[in-house]
């Protein structure tokens, strides 16, 4: 499932996760973005999105009867400016944080695990938090997740921005905060539900030859192994 925009517009790749920003390094699936604020841009501007003129934005937003008071409030000055507008877009992202879920309160010792859940906590830690690393359950870098190119949705991933041959195929590695609550899942949205998920990388086999070396390590998991997965991943929210 990809991402809708105005008039109906279809996006190229699948809507992230926003929480946690303000301790991401890069933004957007190929990591285009290197700054939190300029990241409101391209959803602003792109045309798969709200396809919106910053002019014709600054002129909806001063004309606006209250934006401008609360513009003067937190800049000063009664002008909305563009650097103005996505530096409140940024700060408002950036406190957009998980921090307080029963994972984060068993770790504070606030919290106990049931017993699947405690199994699935080690499993998570034996064969996935390379990538997805605590406690923001992401290391900000790039992965190929053995996923097989879409025929229908052409996207080579980060190669576009750097143009290294060995991004070729790679996205960012999104944090497992509140997964439950963020389906479709990868950067395409192909995948409905967790137990997809698993059953990809558990299929090791079938993993084509740009397949990151750390998501080929992950290996079979039985059905118990993926059920005790999916009971911690529950807790991340």
């Amino acid at each position: 499932a990809l991402s809708h925009g105005v008039e109906g517009r279809i996006g190229r790749r699948n809507v992230p996760a926003l929480q946690n920003l303000a301790w991401q390094t890069s933004f957007m699936w190929d990591g285009s973005i290197a700054n939190l604020d300029m990241q409101s841009l391209s959803p602003i501007t792109g045309h798969e999105e709200m396809s919106e003129n910053l002019d014709h934005l600054l002129a909806k937003l001063n004309a606006h009867p209250t934006y401008p008071l609360r513009f003067r409030s937190a800049f000063g000055g009664d002008t909305i400016t563009i650097p103005r507008v996505l530096r409140a877009l940024g700060r408002f992202v950036a406190g957009l944080v998980s921090a307080n879920s029963r994972y984060d309160r068993a770790m504070q010792g606030k919290d106990t695990l049931a017993e699947n859940e405690q199994r699935g906590l080690q499993l998570f830690r034996r064969h996935c938090a390379t990538c997805h690393t605590e406690p923001l359950f992401t290391n900000n870098g790039f992965a190929s997740n053995g996923l097989q190119p879409n025929a229908a949705s052409p996207d080579s991933g980060r190669i576009r921005i750097t143009h290294d041959q060995r991004d070729l195929f790679r996205f960012k590695v999104p944090s497992l905060r509140n997964i439950t609550r963020t389906h479709p899942y990868m950067h395409d949205g192909r995948l409905k539900r967790l137990r997809d998920v698993l059953a990809h990388y558990s299929n090791t086999a079938a993993l084509p030859d740009h397949t990151d070396p750390r998501v080929r390590a992950i290996g079979p998991l039985t059905d118990a192994e993926r059920k005790d997965i999916i009971a911690f991943l529950m807790i991340l929210e």
